[in-house]
């Protein structure tokens, strides 16, 4: 949240941070499977 107020007083058009706290954000939430763990499956209709 500071890096975020930070960048805003230094002149950081509001639309330039919000699409890269996205993109951040959205990196950041890629689940990864453990490639010991992780079983094949097909997905069904409902998932």
């Amino acid at each position: 949240i500071g890096a975020v107020t930070r960048l805003q007083d230094m002149g950081i058009e509001p639309f330039l941070l919000s699409s890269s706290l996205v993109a951040v954000m959205a990196q950041r939430l890629v689940r990864l499977v453990c490639t010991d763990c992780r079983v094949s499956a097909q997905a069904t209709a409902s998932e």
